[in-house]
C-alpha cells in the first residue's frame, strides 16, 4: 500500500499530461472497446509515463483480494483536487465491476513484453537508433526475411496480401498530393502516422504506417520500429476483445526515406519476430514496386492467433 501511495503523489507532478493524452480514454480502456495503443512518438521517456502507471495499478486491483481499503483511500485524497486521482478512481471503480479472466499463460506473456518495452525504451538514452545483430539477439529479437512471392518459409503468417485480377495501374498523380501536417518529427525523426484495425475488432491484427528518417539494412532494424512494435502489441493485448488471443500481429509499413519496407512482426512467446521485405525503391517511381506495396496494405488478416500459435 505505501509503494501505491507514494506512486499516486508522484503522479501529481504529471497530471496535466495524464488530463490531456488519457482524459478520452481511461472509460474506453477498462471496457476495452477502442483503445489507443499509446504514444509511439519518440520523445523523452517521461513522456510516457502515464499510461504504464495506470495499466500497472489495474493489473495490481485485479489480483488484490481485498480492494475496499484502497478505495477508501482514494476517496480521501481525493479532496486534493487532483485530476489525476479522480481519473484514477475511475478506473478503480471500473475494474472492480468488469473484470475478466486472463490465463496464467497469457499474463506472462505480456509481462514479458513489458520487460522488452522497459529495455528497449534504455537504449534511447545510450543512443542506439540503428540495432545490429548483437543487440538485437541480446533483447532476444529476431530478423527473417518476408516476401509473398516466395516459398513458404517466406511467405506472411499473419497478413495475406490482396491479389486480384487485373489490378489498376498507378497514375502520374502518385505521391503528387499535398496533404501536409500528417506526422509530428522528433529528433531523431521517426512516428507513427496512422493505424489501422479491423473492423467490430474482430480480430487483433494491426497495420501501421511509420516515418523514419534513417535508412536501415537487410541486417539490422531500425529502434523506432521495434518499439513502435512492442507498444502496438502491448496495446492490443491489454484489451478484453483480445483476452483470448495470444498473438497480437502487426504489419508495419516503415517509410525509410524513399526506400521504405514491409515488417510482418509479432511475439511468439520466447522472442520478439520481425520479418521484412526487401527495401522498395521509389526513387524512381517504379509502378510495380508501388503495386506491390499496395497489395500488403490491401491485405487481410490471416493465422492462428490463439494458444496454439504460441510456444510451448
Amino acid at each position: 500500500m505505501r509503494l501505491l501511495f507514494m506512486r499516486i503523489i508522484d503522479g501529481k507532478k504529471t497530471s496535466r499530461k495524464f488530463s490531456l493524452t488519457a482524459n478520452s480514454g481511461v472509460q474506453e480502456m477498462m471496457t476495452c472497446s477502442r483503445f489507443c495503443v499509446g504514444e509511439v512518438y519518440h520523445q523523452p521517456r517521461s513522456g510516457f509515463s502515464s499510461y504504464p502507471f495506470l495499466l500497472y495499478n489495474a493489473d495490481w486491483l485485479r489480483t488484490h483480494k481485498s480492494p475496499s481499503p484502497l478505495l477508501t483511500l482514494l476517496q480521501c485524497l481525493q479532496s486534493s483536487q487532483s485530476v489525476f486521482l479522480s481519473l484514477l478512481i475511475t478506473c478503480v471503480k471500473t475494474v472492480l465491476m468488469e473484470s475478466v479472466t486472463e490465463s496464467r499463460d497469457r499474463y506472462n506473456l505480456r509481462r514479458a513484453l513489458t520487460l522488452l518495452e522497459r529495455d528497449l525504451s534504455i537504449l534511447e538514452d545510450k543512443g542506439y537508433y540503428t540495432l545490429d545483430q548483437t543487440l538485437l539477439k541480446r533483447y532476444r529479437v529476431q530478423i527473417e526475411p518476408l516476401s509473398f512471392r516466395g516459398n513458404d518459409s517466406l511467405a506472411p503468417k499473419y497478413f495475406g496480401p490482396f491479389i486480384p485480377q487485373g489490378l489498376p495501374e498507378p497514375t502520374q498523380e502518385v505521391g503528387d498530393y499535398d496533404f501536409g501536417n500528417l506526422y509530428r518529427t522528433f529528433e531523431p525523426e521517426f512516428g507513427t502516422l496512422s493505424i489501422f484495425h479491423v473492423a467490430k475488432a474482430a480480430r487483433p491484427h494491426i497495420k501501421c504506417i511509420m516515418h523514419n528518417d534513417l535508412d536501415a539494412d537487410d541486417s539490422h532494424l531500425l529502434y523506432g520500429e521495434v518499439l513502435t512494435v512492442v507498444r502496438i502489441i502491448l496495446g492490443q493485448l491489454k484489451q478484453k476483445a483480445f483476452v483470448n488471443d495470444m498473438v497480437a500481429p502487426v504489419l508495419l509499413f516503415s517509410l525509410n526515406r524513399r526506400r521504405p519496407r514491409v515488417i510482418e512482426a509479432y511475439y511468439d512467446g520466447e522472442k520478439l519476430v520481425m520479418r521484412h521485405t526487401k527495401p522498395y525503391d521509389f526513387t524512381t517511381l517504379d509502378k510495380a514496386e508501388f503495386k506491390t506495396f499496395a497489395q500488403w496494405f490491401l491485405g487481410d488478416p490471416i493465422g492462428d492467433t490463439s494458444k496454439r500459435a504460441v510456444r510451448a
